[in-house]
């Protein structure tokens, strides 16, 4: 009993690091072929704003744009298993709560 009690806000505490807020701390790269550069910036803009991340221009160079779309798709793929851990974290706790309570 006092175990489940003493887990309950190490899961908490797990939850809201997940979910504290980041902002942006990659400046624009000042080389517009600068791949590398230009993933870094927008790894970092879409874990700060999410996908809200503006496309670039049609105009902007190859580098700027391959990296957007590379780093798209890699934040949407890493969404789905932050869902499914979400999930996870919440089902192992509200479980470990109802068993506590359960021997009240």
């Amino acid at each position: 009993m006092c175990r489940a009690i003493k887990i309950l806000p190490l899961l908490c505490l797990v939850s809201v690091i997940g979910c504290a807020s980041h902002t942006p701390q990659v400046e624009i790269p000042s080389s517009g072929s600068d791949v590398v550069g230009w993933r870094m910036y927008y790894k970092d803009q879409f874990k700060a704003f999410g996908k809200d991340v503006p496309q670039p221009d049609a105009d902007a160079p190859a580098a700027k744009r391959v990296a957007y779309e590379e780093e798209k798709d890699s934040y949407e793929s890493s969404g789905k298993w932050k869902l499914v851990f979400g999930v996870l974290i919440f089902v192992i706790g509200l479980s470990a709560f109802l068993s506590t309570v359960s021997q009240l």
